[in-house]
């Protein structure tokens, strides 16, 4: 009952998508509110989006006031822009004491594939999943981050019952960058210095 509610919730908020829009100078710009964890029912609102836009010279992702969500969705929305199987992030779960890999892959892209330029927009409020996604982005040569350095989540947390009423809530797991090997926890993602978008943005799509 609760997934059901919690699904009703997020169809109502397009699953963190709000606006699709094409600016002067035909930039795509597309801003993403949330990493939602129904992957499968959101994918469809995702790729409407982005083929939407795959005919711009750019794309901004504006991910100003995204506070997270799920990773797996993380590496779906990833899968558009790799034409090959590319990592994203590794989350070793410690209790579990497991390790798994999210990919980048196109045979999740539905044959849409972005080779635009990309910029991503970020702020102080940018965290957690969104984080992921800039960095694993950014790390992987494949966009440009543009704004404030980002919040500094890495680390999934959840609470434990410690008795007597009380929780705490702890870290479990941590994110590993396949390229940095390490990962944006209490630093959060740096933004790129831009000298002249505009230049950037002019340039003939191979």
């Amino acid at each position: 009952m609760r997934d059901s509610l919690a699904l009703v919730e997020a169809m109502d908020e397009n699953f963190g998508l709000n606006k699709v829009e094409i600016l002067d100078g035909n930039i795509g710009y597309l801003p993403v509110y949330s990493f939602t964890s129904f992957t499968e029912w959101a994918r469809p609102s995702f790729f409407s989006a982005l083929r939407f836009l795959s005919r711009t010279r750019a794309l901004i992702i504006d991910m100003r006031f995204n506070g997270g969500g799920s990773p797996e969705m993380v590496s779906q929305m990833g899968s558009y822009f790799f034409p090959v199987r590319t990592p994203f992030t590794t989350i070793e779960n410690r209790v579990r004491d497991s390790t798994f890999i999210y990919w980048a892959d196109p045979d999740k892209a539905d044959g849409l594939h972005l080779s635009l330029p990309v910029y991503i927009l970020t702020s102080h409020s940018t965290f957690s999943a969104a984080e992921d996604f800039n960095y694993s982005m950014q790390q992987a040569k494949r966009a440009l981050i543009v704004g404030d350095t980002a919040g500094g989540g890495a680390h999934p947390a959840r609470p434990f019952l410690l008795g007597q009423g009380f929780l705490i809530n702890l870290p479990f797991a941590q994110s590993i960058n396949p390229y940095s090997k390490t990962n944006w926890e209490g630093v959060g993602v740096l933004p790129e210095f831009l000298p002249n978008p505009a230049e950037h943005w002019k340039k003939p799509r191979s």
